[in-house]
């Protein structure tokens, strides 16, 4: 299972991820929701590696994005779960 976190965990994680979409301009959808998610879980070192990037160089991180961060850092892992 990718996500194995507790009930109390992921409330805990929930209130980050807010926190981190509430900064930024990505729209608040499912897709923003689970890159924060994995981000502040520490779950996906690539993800955090280029979001940090983006947040170090002031870029931002809008829709186009957050779609290319799924694309390149969660979808991959998404597909390999379903097989």
């Amino acid at each position: 299972m990718r996500y194995s976190e507790s009930k109390e965990r992921t409330a805990e994680l929930l209130r980050l991820a807010l926190g981190h979409m509430g900064r930024h301009a990505a729209a608040f959808n499912p897709v923003t929701f689970t890159l924060w998610y994995e981000y502040v879980a520490g779950i996906n070192p690539g993800l955090a590696s280029s979001v940090d990037q983006l947040i170090k160089a002031e870029s931002g991180i809008d829709d186009d994005a957050v779609v290319d961060l799924y694309k390149r850092h969660i979808a991959p892992a998404d597909e390999q779960t379903m097989k």
